[in-house]
């Protein structure tokens, strides 16, 4: 919302920008944990189709985040 309305007061549209004074809230942190051996021997015992355990083993074996590992492309792979 900023940026559109910024980009409206370097336009001319608009005089003065309107979102000045609106900040947001923070944002509460979440804790983060390791899955529980329970967890870990569940989701190896689950099916999963071939994309699936590729996902599943670069999750878990190079500890990567799944936000980075869902923006992998077949090229970032060695």
């Amino acid at each position: 919302m900023h940026q559109v309305v910024r980009r409206v007061v370097k336009d001319g549209i608009l005089h003065n920008d309107i979102c000045d004074d609106i900040t947001l809230p923070p944002k509460p942190r979440t804790e983060k944990r390791a899955l529980y051996e329970i967890e870990k021997k569940t989701v190896f015992k689950a099916y999963f189709n071939n994309a699936d355990w590729t996902l599943v083993y670069i999750l878990y074996g190079c500890g990567l985040r799944r936000q980075k590992v869902l923006a992998l492309k077949v090229e970032d792979i060695d």
